[in-house]
């Protein structure tokens, strides 16, 4: 098993520690609740990566991206458990 997550956005990826990640996790739903508002679908928001210094100013498509990929990593996780 890894002990670090990579997330990509646009060009770049960001590795992530698994308990940076878990926390990340719960962040990003958050985010992504934010987006499910319609008032909210063309903001732009700044994004924190926790355990790093890196800020993303990023929109519902870019969100939604993370998103994707978090919820990956906990699909391949929940079968390598069980």
């Amino acid at each position: 098993m890894t002990d670090k997550i990579k997330i990509k956005i646009n060009d770049s990826s960001i590795n992530l520690k698994l308990n940076e990640f878990w926390y990340f996790r719960y962040y990003i739903k958050n985010i992504t609740h934010f987006y499910n508002q319609s008032e909210n679908k063309s903001k732009k928001i700044l994004i924190s990566f926790p355990g790093t210094s890196l800020r993303l100013i990023a929109g519902q498509r870019e969100v939604q991206s993370i998103s994707d990929q978090v919820k990956s990593y906990i699909d391949f996780f929940d079968d390598q458990i069980i």
